[in-house]
């Protein structure tokens, strides 16, 4: 079955992950997200400082849902509703 941070359910929000990385150094960011599966935004790039200042990001890490179509803010602690429902991304989903 394809992975929660890339599935559509009929009927549901398509999620997608993309990772910012706030490291201090390329190397760290590399080490850090080739673990990782989803996109990234590249390290320094000026997207990371735009989207920390729109959504207020203050520390790490951090998680919000944003509505990929219209850019509207869906939840700016999207990690507590990830966490709280047994990492179902797909009832955050229904959720937003």
């Amino acid at each position: 079955s394809p992975p929660p941070w890339g599935a559509r359910a009929p009927g549901q929000r398509q999620v997608q992950v993309v990772f910012v990385s706030r490291d201090r150094d390329v190397g760290s960011m590399v080490e850090y997200y080739g673990h990782m599966p989803w996109l990234a935004i590249p390290f320094g790039g000026p997207q990371i400082e735009m989207l920390c200042g729109m959504f207020q990001i203050r520390g790490i890490p951090s998680v919000v849902a944003v509505d990929g179509r219209t850019g509207r803010l869906l939840d700016a602690q999207a990690s507590r509703a990830i966490s709280s429902s047994g990492f179902d991304l797909a009832a955050c989903c229904r959720q937003w």
